[in-house]
C-alpha cells in the first residue's frame, strides 16, 4: 500500500508511506518520503531507493490513493503489472460523487449506498457474487 497525508501542517508537506502487511494482516509502515509533492518525478527516485535496497521486491497487488502518479512510478520502477486497487476511502468517494450526480431520487440513493456498503464489506466470496449480481 502507498498512501500520502495531504493538508496536515503548516508546511505543505505530504508524508507518502509505503506499507507492507504481516501475517495477521496489519499494515507495517517500511519506507516514508516527505516532500512539497507526490508527482511520479518525485516518486521515482524514492521508489529507485527501495530497488536498490531490495532488488528483488515484488508486488502482487498494489493499493494506492485516486492518482496514477503512484502506479505509473512504481511500474517504471519496478517493471511489473500488479493489480492496482484503490483503498476504500477513495472507493468510497468515487461512488458517494458518482451516486450523487447520477441518482436524483433521495430514497434510491439511501438503498443504493446500503447495498454498495454490504457489498463491499462482505468477506465471503460467494455471498459477494451473490450481492453483486443483485446490485446489478
Amino acid at each position: 500500500m502507498i498512501d500520502s497525508t495531504h493538508g496536515t501542517n503548516q508546511y505543505g508537506f505530504e508524508l507518502t508511506t509505503r506499507m507492507v502487511h504481516d501475517e495477521n494482516h496489519e499494515g507495517l509502515p517500511v519506507t516514508t518520503l516527505f516532500s512539497s509533492r507526490t508527482g511520479s518525478d518525485i516518486l521515482l527516485p524514492f521508489f529507485e531507493n527501495i530497488k536498490n535496497r531490495i532488488a528483488t521486491l515484488k508486488t502482487a497487488i498494489l493499493m494506492t490513493d485516486d492518482t496514477n502518479a503512484f502506479v505509473n512510478a512504481w511500474e517504471m520502477t519496478f517493471s511489473d503489472k500488479s493489480v492496482h486497487l484503490l483503498c476504500i476511502w477513495h472507493v468510497n468517494k468515487n461512488i458517494n460523487r458518482n451516486k450523487n450526480v447520477k441518482v436524483k431520487i433521495s430514497d434510491n440513493k439511501s438503498m443504493i449506498k446500503a447495498e454498495i456498503k454490504d457489498i463491499l464489506t462482505e468477506i465471503d466470496e460467494t455471498t459477494f457474487n451473490v450481492l453483486v449480481e443483485k446490485f446489478v
